[in-house]
């Protein structure tokens, strides 16, 4: 339960409208590669919205969103309601989805399973609510994606566990091709692994290292251990040189290619 309150009040800080609308055309790319048209379509940590949005405005028949942070799910309905779309939003946990099983064509989720601590039982649970013949698809970035790089710099400057914890769970895991099919290997599905990317701009790597870290919720806590221990400062500036560094534009401003795993399970 604690452990609940934790991931709701993490996602609700920040800014996930903004932050989230970076790389909403990965929810698009999404539903027009799985196909959603006429279909029951359920959105797995939905977030803002954007794929259920998405696949709403795609023709699918019934659409649904689940996300653990209230806050977000009320700017999802603005934005589904501005729009004039039928979607139906649930406050509730990923990992404990509050669908009987089969009642979806297409489980989706960007970027959200990925952060689930036990991916074998994620796997599972995307999959009962599945229907036969229907299909499971997940993104998650690439270890290499910039997103996942500002993560490992800013952790590079907090203080380190103890050396006998147990590592945790890193979400990057769904991101590679070698570890995904293990997260599947007890169920019976056909897996597809696609390597797909987008690119991602800004201003500069400045404006990047100030946006993602004030507007994405799980980074802000450890931005304010950070800014307490007077390490804040020498943290931004690795940062920024992280972000410079991958740039592909040399106009001054910043593009980065941003590179993610999109797997597809289809029940066997």
């Amino acid at each position: 339960m604690e452990q609940t309150e934790a991931m709701r009040k993490m996602w609700a800080a920040g800014d996930y409208v903004t932050f989230g609308d970076l790389f909403a055309e990965v929810g698009r790319a999404l539903v027009d590669e799985i196909g959603v048209d006429g279909l029951h379509v359920l959105d797995v940590a939905t977030g803002t919205g954007n794929t259920a949005i998405a696949a709403a405005e795609a023709g699918a028949a019934r659409v649904a969103g689940q996300d653990i942070t209230p806050e977000l799910l009320r700017s999802a309905r603005e934005r589904s309601e501005t729009r004039g779309l039928n979607i139906e939003w649930g406050e509730g946990d990923m990992r404990n989805l509050v669908y009987p099983d089969g009642s979806f064509d297409r489980v989706l989720s960007t970027f959200g399973a990925m952060g689930a601590p036990e991916p074998a039982l994620m796997a599972a649970e995307l999959l009962r609510v599945c229907r036969p013949g229907g299909a499971v698809a997940s993104t998650a970035w690439s270890p290499e994606a910039g997103f996942s790089k500002v993560g490992d710099v800013v952790s590079r400057f907090l203080p380190q566990p103890d050396g006998g914890s147990a590592p945790a769970h890193d979400p990057a895991d769904w991101a590679r091709p070698e570890k995904v099919p293990a997260f599947f290997a007890d169920l019976p599905v056909e897996l597809s692994l696609l390597e797909r990317s987008i690119d991602v701009k800004w201003e500069s790597a400045e404006d990047a290292a100030t946006m993602i870290t004030t507007r994405c919720g799980p980074l802000t806590g450890a931005v304010s251990a950070l800014k307490e221990s007077g390490r804040w400062p020498e943290a931004y500036a690795a940062l920024t040189e992280m972000l410079a560094a991958q740039s592909k534009d040399g106009t001054g401003s910043l593009t980065i290619e941003m590179p993610y795993l999109l797997t597809i399970a289809r029940p066997a």
